[in-house]
């Protein structure tokens, strides 16, 4: 009868700390109320990492620069000598590292001013980066005024093409109901071509979809496979 007991407390103490979990919003991978204090805290220390991740992405993309090899051969099988381990390390020593593009270097030291007169042109011209990327900067507040309406105006253009970011990025706004009226059931949709090229889209799809209704799903569902990217903007 005592070990009956001590069973029954320790039940009951376990799904009272997993409910004031729950209730606190500290559940691994869920995403915070933004109506509640901790989670407007979360969703900022969120959206920092997102400031940082893409600050990290432009300076990646300008490091990917195409390598030659050397002038003395380079044809496959026509008897081309691999340079020497020495040679090679003290060209990799001596060379400078690659640059930063010009939209990154003015990214990382705050002009921008000059990141908006790059982007601008790009997606006036319907490139789906440039129009993601744009969305951001008005998002944010980033030598602009922060619009959260202009920038899902950018993220929906970037998302039409298919771009994943961009429709990760309206996919968020339609969930957290910023810029645009909030829509669970565009939510699930754009998160769902979404994680078609990004893996980041489905923690939300997770939560999401635990807050639709089997009909909400499925409308979600026929949106999303009924889709087609727009062309030749």
């Amino acid at each position: 009868m005592d070990r009956l007991r001590l069973a029954i407390a320790v039940c009951v103490v376990s799904l009272s700390t997993a409910a004031g979990a729950q209730e606190e919003g500290t559940v691994p991978g869920a995403i915070p109320d933004p109506g509640t204090y901790q989670g407007s805290m979360v969703l900022q220390q969120q959206s920092d990492a997102q400031d940082q991740q893409f600050r990290s992405e432009q300076q990646q993309s300008s490091a990917q620069q195409p390598s030659y090899g050397s002038s003395g051969g380079g044809q496959s099988g026509g008897g081309y000598d691999a340079p020497s381990a020495r040679g090679s390390s003290e060209r990799s020593v001596s060379s400078p590292a690659p640059a930063l593009n010009p939209l990154a270097a003015a990214f990382q030291r705050g002009d921008y001013v000059t990141v908006l007169k790059i982007l601008r042109p790009k997606a006036a011209a319907g490139n789906p980066s440039a129009e993601h990327n744009l969305g951001f900067m008005y998002e944010k507040g980033y030598g602009v005024a922060r619009d959260p309406v202009v920038a899902a105006s950018w993220y929906r253009k970037s998302a039409d093409q298919g771009y994943p970011a961009g429709q990760l990025a309206l996919g968020r706004l339609y969930f957290l109901g910023v810029g645009l009226q909030r829509d669970l059931v565009e939510a699930y949709k754009w998160m769902y071509l979404a994680g078609r090229g990004t893996s980041k889209a489905f923690q939300y799809i997770d939560v999401i979809g635990n807050m639709l209704t089997y009909s909400q799903m499925s409308e979600a569902m026929r949106r999303g496979q009924m889709w087609t990217p727009v062309r030749g903007r």
